[in-house]
């Protein structure tokens, strides 16, 4: 995966869309990710027990980190 940039924004439904649009897919994928950890915390542990089954990795839970925030 790449396109890993400095800010990142958390993106709304029709937002994650227009970035499917722009092939933005690393962006896409890690609002995503940080939406199903905090909405849907037990399908976040199913995604993270199926990743370290096929691909042998373990995910971090996605943080959202405000910028300036102390």
């Amino acid at each position: 995966m790449s396109g890993l940039i400095g800010q990142e924004v958390r993106l709304e439904p029709g937002a994650i869309n227009v970035r499917i649009g722009e092939g933005r897919t690393a962006e896409v994928l890690r609002n995503l990710c940080h939406q199903v950890s905090i909405e849907k915390p037990e399908q976040w542990n199913r995604i993270c027990e199926r990743m370290r089954e096929l691909f042998g990795v373990e995910l971090d839970e996605p943080q959202h980190i405000v910028k300036g925030a102390r």
